[in-house]
């Protein structure tokens, strides 16, 4: 145990802009106390975090609670499950367990809040730990996280989601008004991967795994929450086509959003 010890006690928190923290220590790394990505526990309670003060919400999965390290500004937010968002404990990437989107229904967990997901134009970060156990269909998504209107349409402009486009072999960002900003990426199933979305600047860079490619079209528009409404997880919207479109189907862990560009670099998640 001397060496996993040992290792930690040099870990600077969550992330750097650096390709690897000193020593080797993960840059993504995890949101409680763990060591590895079996998750055993060397200590209890939240890792120190050094972008704390622009982190808007982090969710570890293991359960629905929004975390809040030392040094964070904003309070935490209310998060709730609709439908089949179930907890499980055969497919985690960290803790144990994480939670499992069935991909039929109405299912999602929401982050009840209404300002804290509104960028602007400002630089920001959007990350996770996603698994999928299914695609979805040609001309649809598998959402990571996205604003809504109380209708379930987007209608303004500004209005976001984070997604993986399986059919087409594309991550990216939506934005309402303007369109989408994505890179090409062969997601696969079965897998954890990291995803990163940071936009620094006008420009959106989309990372996998830690490898980062710059989206095609400048993003120099506001990406912004104008139903002040608070952030779905894992849909697209709660009247999205009776559930059959935009949602996820599969896991998720450690998903993290902040107000800053928190990678400027390839890293080591």
């Amino acid at each position: 145990m001397a060496p996993i010890l040992s290792r930690v006690s040099s870990d600077f928190g969550f992330g750097k802009k650096t390709a690897v923290a000193a020593g080797g220590v993960r840059a993504a790394a995890p949101i409680m106390n763990t060591s590895d990505d079996a998750g055993q526990i060397l200590s209890s309670g939240v890792r120190n975090d050094p972008y704390a003060s622009s982190l808007v919400l982090a969710i570890p999965f293991n359960t629905l609670t929004d975390e809040s390290p030392t040094g964070r500004v904003n309070s935490t937010l209310n998060i709730s499950t609709v439908g089949s968002v179930s907890s499980n404990t055969t497919s985690a990437k960290f803790y144990g367990t994480t939670h499992l989107w069935s991909g039929s229904g109405t299912n999602y967990i929401l982050a009840s809040d209404t300002s804290n997901f509104n960028f602007g134009l400002g630089d920001f970060t959007i990350e996770c730990w996603y698994h999928m156990t299914a695609s979805r269909p040609q001309g649809t998504y598998n959402i990571v996280c996205s604003v809504f209107s109380d209708a379930g349409q987007y209608s303004s402009a500004g209005a976001w989601h984070a997604y993986v486009n399986t059919s087409d072999n594309k991550t990216g960002m939506y934005r309402q008004g303007t369109g989408n900003f994505t890179v090409n990426y062969t997601f696969p199933l079965n897998q954890w991967v990291h995803v990163a979305y940071v936009r620094t600047g006008s420009t959106l860079k989309i990372y996998h795994d830690g490898v980062g490619q710059t989206a095609s079209t400048s993003a120099n528009v506001t990406f912004a929450n104008p139903y002040a409404n608070g952030l779905l997880i894992g849909r697209l919207n709660p009247t999205d086509l009776g559930g059959t479109t935009g949602q996820h189907q599969g896991y998720m862990q450690d998903l993290r959003l902040y107000s800053t560009n928190k990678y400027t670099a390839d890293f080591t998640p």
